[in-house]
């Protein structure tokens, strides 16, 4: 299970260098324009943009960490949520930083750099994470197929909402759902490792 884990992080790590590529190439202004002229239109994704914010997200890790100690007494759950959800903010401020890609022209009281969507990739991993722990507490399939369903769509949506805004161009909220992805899977397939571990002392 651990490797499936790995082999999926790894194909979503390259996709992401593959989305960097064309970004600093240049050769992905085509594939913005025409995506983000599709994708403006539909205003009611706007309302979506709430959900990748510092307070819904920093309040709903909170609320996660009260049931993963309170109810589950998971220590490791707790430590995964941190590292994840705090590490891939400062990454994606430092990836920002280092890539130096400027805002769409109509991005207005945006502050700092465009690559990748903190929204996207912060978004995408804590919304996975909170299926998965919330999934496990669960007993019959479908209702967990039913909230990773849910929690992955949530993720998408609160992505897009940065391009109707204007604030982010597609391919930086697409390298920013591929690296959370792959950061979720990566630290995911870790965290499992040290549960089965514990079990065996």
């Amino acid at each position: 299970m651990n490797f499936k884990k790995i082999l999926f992080g790894l194909i979503s790590f390259f996709a992401f260098l593959a989305v960097l590529l064309m970004v600093e190439k240049g050769s992905s202004t085509s594939f913005d324009s025409s995506a983000a002229n599709w994708l403006h239109p539909l205003s009611f994704l706007r309302f979506f943009g709430i959900f990748g914010t510092e307070l819904v997200i920093g309040g709903g890790s909170i609320a996660l960490i009260i049931f993963l100690w309170w109810w589950k007494k998971d220590y490791y759950g707790i430590a995964l949520l941190l590292v994840s959800v705090a590490g891939g903010n400062l990454l994606n401020k430092w990836l920002k930083g280092a890539v130096m890609r400027e805002r769409p022209p109509m991005a207005h009281g945006e502050e700092g750099y465009s690559f990748t969507s903190g929204h996207a990739m912060v978004g995408i991993i804590f919304y996975l994470l909170a299926a998965y722990f919330i999934a496990g507490s669960m007993r019959k399939t479908s209702a967990k197929k039913g909230v990773f369903i849910a929690g992955g769509l949530l993720a998408l949506l609160t992505g897009l909402s940065r391009i109707v805004t204007y604030a982010h161009y597609p391919t930086d909220v697409i390298g920013g759902y591929f690296l959370g992805f792959s950061v979720f899977m990566f630290l995911l397939a870790l965290y499992e490792k040290l549960q089965t571990k514990s079990k065996r002392i």
